[in-house]
């Protein structure tokens, strides 16, 4: 029987609902597919209403022993990824997280208007991640649900895989430069404008 959860996790205390057909209590710590990957969070009680986020993640399992102890050694390699961030600017840089699974991170900072493409790309060159950014200093959106395989990872540019989406992801896929993400959005628009009505 699957059950519905509220979960709290990550370091700016997001709470979402997973689902999953295991029996938890409140206080357990869980692993969860959320928006931002496969990570470890803490589980709050059964989810009796909805959230103003309709997404609902996937409870995958009781965290173990191990999933404790590679949740910890992520945090070390958080720190080093906020710190060379820091280094390396422009955007004011308050904390990183690294997903469980270790294929993506997320980098909390203040950019505003600021272009962290350019970042987000030598990030992810040097720690072999898909970096995000959750930029404190604007409303966050919900990206839908986090990709399940390695391949998934790739946007859906024609030339998706031809520009090292394998090594961490294409300036598209990390938020890119300006121009990279204005082709991106022409792309989408010629697709819709070819879609046929559905009335």
């Amino acid at each position: 029987m699957t059950h519905d959860y509220l979960v709290t996790f990550g370091r700016a205390g997001h709470l979402g609902r997973f689902a999953g057909e295991l029996s938890c209590t409140r206080g357990d710590r869980v692993v969860v597919r959320s928006t931002r990957g496969v990570e470890v969070g803490t589980l709050l009680g059964p989810a009796r209403c909805g959230l103003p986020d309709p997404f609902v993640g996937e409870l995958l399992r009781h965290a173990s022993g191990d999933d404790l102890e590679l949740d910890a050694n992520r945090e070390s390699l958080a720190r080093r990824l906020a710190a060379r961030a820091a280094a390396i600017g422009p955007v004011v840089v308050l904390d990183a997280e690294v997903m469980l699974d270790g294929r993506g991170a997320v980098l909390h900072a203040l950019a505003g208007s600021i272009d962290a493409g350019p970042l987000l790309d030598q990030l992810a060159s040097e720690f072999g991640l898909i970096v995000r950014l959750y930029d404190l200093a604007q409303e966050p959106e919900s990206p839908g649900p986090a990709p399940d395989h390695e391949e998934d990872f790739k946007c859906d540019r024609p030339d998706c895989g031809e520009r090292d989406c394998s090594d961490g992801g294409c300036s598209t896929c990390s938020a890119g430069s300006k121009a990279d993400v204005m082709e991106y959005f022409a792309g989408l628009r010629e697709k819709m404008e070819s879609r046929v009505p559905l009335a």
